[in-house]
């Protein structure tokens, strides 16, 4: 098996550390997942993904007598125990092209609908702001397949300075509320505050010296919080900087996973909050700032190793990771 990068300047910026491509053999595994080592298998994952892509409207992918053939699979996350991210890059003639799939623990078909919904309100072609458009979906597999959104995440184009990422992340989510997009039929009103509560008290379990701020913070967002229940309207969930990807004529969200039904205002907070941790961990996005941080080395282990550098305009991590114990290829 070889283990290595894969364009590791497009991802690292949305999940901001390395992936493990798998070029040969060596599929993942997840005991509430089975499929998942078939789906990272290679040939197997060829296989299957020829079988769920025949039937869809796509000619390069459904047409021709030659099978698929799956170059690559890159695991980019994983939710042990919920769900997986990977990456193909697949095949068939002369045209190469790639595909993000979803694989999950438990029948999600409820994201298709949601994303076929909000495609056919205006958030699909034709206009400048689209969600993720979803190919195929196979419950026996419990697999999605999807485009790859185009352009880079809004957070690399936060790192590396770019003006207007607000401007037009903003107006992504005014146009989303301004949808409406339907209900369905029987939901269950998100209160973030539960989340609050329980990260408080987990907090102050873990950290007993953080407990009493992390108790005066959820006391004041009580306090703040306007009349409950709002106004109930469809939540993206995780609208953060790395789920939204800038084009130069689109603005594309992604990961709708955790969909939910809840206070409008929460994605645009949540999205707020994603700059605020980002810009509390980050180092300084400036050619003039980088000079100071170049080549600093930290220790770890007893080793040495280069902090980040610069390039292209962007910090990139020369951190090196190593896969279930084997070396890369």
């Amino acid at each position: 098996m070889s283990l290595g990068w894969s364009n590791p300047s497009r991802y690292d910026a949305y999940f901001g550390a390395p992936m493990t491509t798998v070029s040969s053999g060596g599929p993942a595994t997840d005991a509430a997942i089975p499929q998942l080592r078939r789906l990272t298998c290679l040939p197997e994952a060829a296989r299957l993904l020829d079988a769920v892509l025949r039937g869809q409207p796509r000619p390069w992918l459904a047409r021709g007598e030659r099978p698929l053939d799956v170059r690559a699979v890159t695991v980019l996350r994983g939710h042990p125990g919920s769900r997986w991210t990977l990456r193909y890059t697949v095949r068939r003639g002369a045209e190469t092209r790639t595909l993000i799939a979803k694989v999950y623990a438990r029948d999600r078909g409820d994201v298709v609908a949601t994303l076929t919904a909000l495609r056919r309100l205006g958030f699909g072609p034709g206009g400048p702001l689209h969600v993720t458009a979803p190919l195929a979906y196979a419950p026996a597999l419990r697999l999605l397949l999807l485009e790859e959104a185009p352009g880079e995440t809004a957070r690399a184009a936060v790192l590396r300075g770019q003006t207007g990422v607000g401007d037009r992340t903003a107006r992504w989510l005014a146009a989303f509320h301004a949808a409406a997009p339907p209900l369905p039929a029987a939901y269950r009103l998100r209160d973030p505050l539960i989340k609050a509560r329980r990260w408080t008290q987990a907090l102050g379990a873990t950290t007993p010296a953080l407990a009493g701020d992390a108790r005066r913070l959820l006391a004041a967002l009580v306090e703040a919080r306007p009349a409950w229940p709002p106004l109930p309207h469809l939540a993206h969930g995780d609208f953060s900087a790395s789920h939204v990807y800038l084009a130069a004529e689109a603005t594309t969200v992604i990961d709708w996973d955790a969909w939910g039904v809840g206070d409008g205002a929460e994605d645009a907070g949540r999205f707020l909050a994603s700059l605020r941790h980002l810009a509390a961990r980050s180092p300084p996005a400036t050619p003039r700032d980088a000079k100071r941080w170049h080549g600093r080395p930290r220790r770890s282990r007893g080793r040495t190793r280069r902090r980040s550098h610069w390039r292209g305009g962007a910090w990139r991590s020369t951190r090196r990771w190593r896969a279930c114990g084997r070396r890369r290829g």
